[in-house]
């Protein structure tokens, strides 16, 4: 059921549905985002569509309380009319991440302080490339047992570490007990799961500044804002300092493709801590969606 553009129980100055303050669950977080239009009226909606109506292009919202608004795209204010059009357009087609090596390296076993002599430690590198390359999904890490020096280096002996696209590198490491000549020529076979996100969107979020005697963080769907301590010296005089920082949760880290404060319209990392301050504006940039996929990891060591 449509309802009429102005009609109060959506637009109304004070309603439910004008929220000064949004806490998204993690299930809802990414659906439900405050609308303003050019008159300045506010509501939390969900975005359905943008289309080409009788020459016009319309946007529709759905309400939480299950209603359709529908209206023209222009009567919302400019930022929000161009933030639905990107929002509507349908998503590229997905492209899966590539992985490219690069070099294999062994570091001799070194004598340690106590006499005791360490592992060599065998080291592959990859490039992972890909536009909507997200991350690769811990414990993923599949390797094919091989030889080296007439000895076997188990699939579980090895560690990754890697960072996030559009381009990264991937690091496998294994210890053992081998000369690093007999590394030349051993085949490497292995694979992860790489995660590769669809459309990209953005959410602002007003959340309360947590108490310097009280709670000293406060989860905002995939984020929290954190209170910090910290002391610096200005002319020569030490001072203390409360601030805060927004970091990304650790559950929704590959999902988040940055996040930050926006005062007076600027990008921020950190903003002091005011007990006046009720809340503090927060801005996350993520993926709709995270895609599996499993990537294939081949080498030649040199």
């Amino acid at each position: 059921m449509e309802r009429p553009v102005f009609s109060r129980k959506v637009w109304g100055i004070g309603g439910a549905a004008a929220l000064a303050l949004l806490v998204f669950s993690p299930g809802s977080w990414a659906a439900y985002e405050i609308w303003t239009r050019k008159d300045g009226k506010s509501a939390e909606m969900e975005l359905l569509k943008v289309e080409q109506k009788d020459g016009e292009e319309m946007v529709s919202f759905r309400t939480r309380g299950g209603e359709t608004v529908t209206m023209k795209l222009i009567d919302l204010q400019q930022a929000d009319w161009k933030r639905a059009r990107d929002a509507g357009a349908p998503p590229p087609a997905l492209q899966l991440p590539t992985a490219s090596f690069r070099k294999a390296a062994a570091t001799p076993r070194k004598t340690r302080p106590d006499s005791k002599v360490g592992s060599t430690s065998l080291e592959f590198l990859f490039v992972i490339t890909g536009e909507t390359y997200a991350g690769i999904k811990e414990d993923s890490l599949v390797v094919e047992p091989f030889t080296i020096g007439g000895k076997i280096l188990p699939a579980k002996g090895w560690t990754a570490s890697g960072g996030a696209g559009p381009k990264s590198a991937l690091y496998l490491r294994n210890r053992g007990d081998f000369e690093p000549g007999d590394v030349s020529g051993c085949k490497f076979t292995g694979s992860v799961i790489a995660l590769s996100g669809t459309s990209r969107r953005t959410a602002r979020v007003d959340a309360k500044v947590p108490s310097k005697t009280g709670k000293t963080d406060l989860n905002v769907g995939p984020l929290k804002v954190a209170l910090t301590h910290g002391y610096e010296t200005i002319d020569g005089k030490g001072t203390e300092r409360h601030f805060l920082r927004v970091e990304k949760s650790h559950e929704d880290k590959s999902r988040i493709l940055k996040c930050h404060f926006e005062v007076d319209g600027k990008e921020v990392t950190e903003i002091p801590y005011d007990k006046q301050t009720r809340t503090v504006p927060v801005v996350v940039e993520y993926w709709d969606k995270l895609v599996e996929s499993t990537l294939k990891l081949e080498a030649l060591a040199n």
